[in-house]
């Protein structure tokens, strides 16, 4: 699709794993958007494909100032006040064992939720990305969207926010605005997605008649779930970006993921 090229000097990019986000958004310029994905290839490595990607995408052959790069995977929260960033490796590990010598570990500040996510890149992509924009900086595909899913909660009740992308679920749930339970799963079915929803719900201690489910994401998969977990719970609804987002913006919708509408257009 055309879109008008904007002023701005930040490069975004997201590493999903059936495909590559590139965008570029003026602030200043609200109609301005430039946005590019680029599908991976199965049966090669991510490295490989970014390889591909940044050899055919146009946006990644221009000069900014800045790049942020939206990595997806596997998150972990710590408290603020536990944190200690010589320990980010060993406590992201602890958790998530998987691939130690394999990933790179960073760390994210969740503002006003006083917590810290952890968040893991594969080295070999992060050097990829690192030898065509040297000052990139890397932050969690979820962060912007816990931020967001935060504004949206009311004070003074609970609501649990389920994002499925890219066949990864994460849920998250606040009450009076405060962060909760987070968690993330991989997921290839509806009934997985509604296992591990009503699961973390019971944990939480949902109230049926009082709280309420957010889904967002991918418009199939999350009103297959909606309509799952309506047979459970009795506030379950979707969120439309439509309604949340300037109408310049709807054409891309299709094509934009969840989080990086919330990181584009609410600038966390």
């Amino acid at each position: 699709m055309p879109s008008t090229t904007g002023n701005s000097d930040t490069l975004y990019i997201r590493t999903g794993v059936q495909q590559f986000l590139f965008a570029r958004y003026d602030h200043v310029k609200a109609t301005s958007l430039d946005f590019c994905k680029f599908p991976c290839r199965t049966g090669i490595s991510a490295n490989a494909n970014m390889h591909d990607a940044l050899r055919k995408v146009p946006l990644a052959h221009e000069s900014y100032h800045q790049v942020n790069v939206s990595v997806t995977g596997d998150v972990t929260l710590v408290p603020l006040n536990e944190f200690d960033d010589e320990d980010a490796e060993d406590l992201y590990f602890y958790n998530l064992p998987e691939g130690r010598n394999r990933k790179h570990v960073y760390f994210d500040m969740l503002p006003r939720l006083n917590a810290m996510m952890l968040f893991a890149i594969d080295k070999d992509l992060e050097h990829t990305i690192l030898e065509t924009f040297p000052q990139a900086t890397f932050h969690a595909a979820q962060m912007p969207l816990v931020l967001h899913w935060r504004s949206l909660a009311a004070s003074g009740e609970g609501h649990i926010f389920v994002g499925w992308q890219e066949g990864r679920l994460t849920v998250c749930a606040f009450r009076n605005r405060e962060l909760d339970l987070l968690n993330s799963y991989k997921v290839d079915n509806v009934g997985n997605a509604l296992y591990y929803t009503l699961a973390l719900a019971r944990q939480w201690g949902i109230r049926p008649q009082e709280d309420h489910v957010w889904l967002c994401g991918e418009a199939g998969p999350c009103e297959n779930l909606r309509g799952q977990l309506s047979t459970y719970l009795q506030h379950v609804a979707m969120l439309q970006p439509a309604e949340e987002y300037s109408p310049h913006i709807v054409p891309y919708l299709k094509d934009i993921t969840y989080d990086m509408l919330a990181l584009l257009f609410r600038a966390y």
